[in-house]
């Protein structure tokens, strides 16, 4: 796992060696978690990224995935040998979120869903390269641990009991979705801005909250972005929406498992999947930001999300 170094000025000598590029680099975004700068050379754009610790395997991940699946993730031109840092090529194409139509929406959790598969036969190689470990059982003890804490980031009195009376039978998921079916890659972030689309190419970037656990806890934030294709956005309307997408998804895993086992295991992720990245902000993200005021009541926000999701499921059946 490389350290974390956010000095703008090294970063540019760094590109500057690497590339031949003198000019100055553009910056197109900046936080207390990352910095992406875009510069050019005699073939085209290109992006200079620096990260966090929190994301302090992003560099070589994304590396190790653009040597396996070349046409499922960026063109890394290089990544540095100490710091968190890598250079890429811009991506063709445009953002899913730029071309809102149901197809392309379509082919991008489908296009996912062969990636995911193909990242199984390495699982561990991408733990050892820094990925986070968050398998059935490890999140298990997660929520168990930490549920409490997760509700004090922002949930009423209310919520919270509602929240905590829900603790055995989240663990009791938990165990149903233990074995059922191959760990795998998730995203940990997939939404229509982390998928660039060209000529029904889905290409998969930003790598730095991912994981190695169940493959469907990864659609519970792609079902947010589902509202995007929605003319009105009722929680009617997105429901629909989600019914529509959950068969494209798990018809793509027909070979592990029989449609009722399938659909029961996507059921249970898309609630577990609430907590999961409740946990995420709580454990894996917040700790490591300046502004930590900024993202502590991002996992109340996901609980919240977990009840209303419930109330959903309810009223829909």
């Amino acid at each position: 796992m490389k350290k974390s170094w956010m000095n703008k000025d090294a970063l540019e000598a760094w590109v500057q060696e690497v590339t031949g590029v003198t000019t100055p680099l553009v910056e197109v975004k900046q936080t207390d978690m990352s910095g992406v700068y875009q510069g050019k050379d005699e073939t085209g754009h290109f992006f200079a990224k620096m990260v966090s610790e929190a994301a302090s395997f992003e560099a070589d991940v994304t590396h190790y995935l653009a040597k396996q699946f070349p046409t499922e993730t960026v063109d890394v031109i290089a990544i540095h040998p100490e710091f968190s840092w890598m250079i890429f090529r811009e991506l063709p194409g445009e953002p899913l979120r730029a071309n809102q139509t149901q197809a392309a929406y379509k082919g991008m959790i489908q296009a996912y869903a062969r990636l995911q598969q193909h990242a199984i036969p390495h699982v561990d190689q991408l733990l050892e390269l820094g990925v986070i470990d968050r398998r059935i059982p490890v999140l298990k003890q997660e929520i168990n641990d930490h549920l409490e804490a997760l509700c004090d980031t922002g949930l009423s009195f209310e919520e919270k009991a509602q929240v905590m009376a829900l603790k055995t039978e989240l663990l009791s998921m938990c165990d149903e979705l233990n074995g059922q079916l191959p760990d795998t890659l998730d995203h940990g972030d997939l939404h229509s801005g982390n998928c660039f689309v060209h000529e029904a190419t889905y290409r998969f970037f930003d790598w730095g909250d991912a994981s190695i656990t169940h493959p469907f806890l990864s659609v519970r934030v792609f079902w947010n972005s589902l509202g995007e294709l929605l003319e009105e956005d009722t929680d009617e309307k997105w429901m629909a929406k989600i019914r529509e997408f959950r068969p494209l998804y798990l018809n793509m895993w027909a070979e592990f498992g029989n449609e009722e086992t399938l659909r029961r295991q996507l059921l249970l992720a898309e609630q577990v999947g609430c907590v999961y990245r409740a946990l995420s902000w709580h454990l894996y993200i917040t700790p490591f930001r300046e502004d930590k005021a900024d993202s502590f009541g991002k996992p109340a926000q996901w609980l919240q999300l977990l009840l209303h999701h419930r109330e959903m499921v309810e009223n829909d059946e």
